[in-house]
């Protein structure tokens, strides 16, 4: 019986040993606080978006409403998606070769979206000019009337198409100046779709008539909110970004020479193009 005992407690070291090393070579996979987070949020959001839809007093507003709960169950959808397709562990802050391991999505997906934003804003423009010369072209419908269109095209290519260009070049030049990674694994994603959802909201908004009849500030309040949220979490990224940076000299030297050229010492301008060279190397 005792010999039973000893055979079954080594039995299950054994096993528990074998366990850890699994563990440790495999990886247990466990949701991240981003991801957790994230989808709580969005969840609550969408239940929230819905009720809204359900008591809103006009049409418009609650076809807002409905875009947000959409949007917000997409997105929950996605993080659980991603969160099932994904490696046990998070991508690695650098490559085996101990070279930075950037996160090009989002910058890609900016590009891709500033690149249709200003197709779409400039025949938008287009279209507005027309109905100048030609005003049967708005069909004697309020939705594509040029008092909606015009503020529609100067938004789609000021801040559809040059936000996302924008968007896309800090988070390019933030990684490749300080040498790391964007900070947060959801976040910078979140920016990129994030802005690109207030863009849906704003245009949406102009052309149904729901504005503050503010010049360039136009989108109703609730996505001056969104996008306060989208623009704090940009910030933070960046910050984020910057504080994980690898050559902590250089990189703040790049930066204060784009502004104060003799900072660097002398002979100053030399030692900027050192700087440059050995940062984006």
């Amino acid at each position: 019986m005792h010999h039973t005992s000893i055979l079954a407690l080594n039995s299950a070291i054994t096993w528990r040993r074998n366990l850890q090393m699994t563990d440790l070579v495999i990886g247990r996979k466990s949701v991240t606080l981003g991801e957790g987070a994230s989808a709580t949020a969005f969840a609550a959001l969408s239940l929230m978006s819905i009720f809204v839809a359900a008591n809103a007093y006009t049409p418009e507003y609650a076809f807002h409403a409905l875009l947000f709960a959409v949007m917000s169950a997409a997105a929950v959808f996605a993080i659980v998606h991603r969160y099932f397709g994904r490696e046990n562990v998070l991508p690695a802050l650098e490559t085996d070769d101990g070279k930075p391991n950037y996160n090009m999505g989002p910058v890609k997906f900016a590009t891709v979206a500033a690149v249709a934003w200003g197709i779409a804003g400039f025949a938008v423009g287009l279209w507005a000019a027309l109905e100048l010369a030609f005003p049967i072209l708005n069909f004697d419908l309020p939705w594509i009337s040029f008092g909606r269109i015009r503020p529609l095209h100067t938004s789609a290519v000021i801040f559809a198409f040059g936000g996302n260009v924008l968007i896309a070049t800090s988070f390019y030049v933030v990684q490749r100046t300080c040498r790391a990674r964007l900070a947060g694994d959801i976040a910078p994603w979140f920016v990129v779709l994030g802005y690109n959802f207030f863009i849906v909201i704003a245009g949406t908004g102009y052309l149904l008539g729901i504005t503050q009849s503010k010049e360039y500030a136009e989108p109703e309040w609730y996505a001056d909110l969104w996008l306060t949220v989208v623009w704090v979490t940009y910030f933070l990224v960046f910050l984020g970004t910057i504080a994980t940076y690898r050559a902590a000299y250089l990189c703040r030297q790049l930066v204060l020479s784009c502004l104060y050229p003799d900072h660097c010492g002398a002979p100053p301008r030399q030692q900027c193009r050192n700087s440059d060279i050995a940062v984006l190397a």
